[in-house]
Parts: C-alpha cells; sequence; structure tokens
C-alpha cells in the first residue's frame, strides 16, 4: 500500500493511503513519492512538504530546518543566586537564617518562631 494524491488544476487537494490501484485509475488521483531527506535529528529537522505535480506522480518535497538551540532553564539561575547568597560570608548571620530556611536546610534556631529542618 502507498499513498496517492488527488490533483485538480495542477494542486493537490487530497491525500488517501492504501487502495492505490483503485485510486489511481480514477481520475486525478496519482500515486504520491515521499522521500524523507537525510538530516542529522539532533540539529536539524524535517519541515511539511511541498507537493510537486508530475506527469505520472506527485513528489512531497520537504524543507531541513536546523531546531533552535535548547533554552537555559530560568529556575537554574534563580537557585545558583540564592545559594551564591546562602554561601557569601559577607552575609550577615540573620540572611543566612532566612535564606536556609527558604530553601529548607536546616539552621541551629528557628526563623519567624518556626522550627527548621534538619
Amino acid at each position: 500500500m502507498q499513498w496517492s494524491a488527488k490533483v485538480e488544476n495542477g494542486r493537490v487537494v487530497a491525500l488517501d493511503y492504501g487502495g492505490t490501484a483503485a485510486r489511481e485509475e480514477m481520475e486525478g488521483w496519482l500515486p504520491l513519492h515521499d522521500e524523507q531527506p537525510e538530516f542529522d535529528p539532533d540539529t536539524h529537522a524535517a519541515g511539511l512538504p511541498t507537493f510537486e505535480v508530475q506527469s505520472d506522480r506527485v513528489v512531497a518535497v520537504y524543507t531541513v530546518v536546523p531546531l533552535p538551540a535548547p533554552q537555559p532553564d530560568p529556575s537554574d539561575a534563580l537557585t545558583a543566586r540564592i545559594q551564591s547568597v546562602h554561601d557569601d560570608p559577607q552575609v550577615s548571620a540573620s540572611v543566612k537564617k532566612l535564606a536556609a530556611a527558604l530553601l529548607g536546610v536546616g539552621s541551629d534556631s528557628a526563623v519567624a518562631g518556626r522550627p527548621t529542618t534538619r
């Protein structure tokens, strides 16, 4: 089984899978040749096809496009900033206790009347 394409006025107006022999006997149906281009799937992707109508078949033509660069996770920067404030020896003891409470790590005393976790 293979795909067939219905062609009207030089344009593909429908696609059908299977029933190729029956479809091709009907007026306007041509076999569809769908050959994916070669590309590195880690860096590129095939876009949606355009269709080239020929006298005896329709060919699916794909454009290979680069994948967008991965974006950094914004929470990583926030976590690193909180950790750097927590680890900074210049930061006062009370700020360290507050940062410890926000990060859920233990300290020697309670913050705002709540016991810390160990």
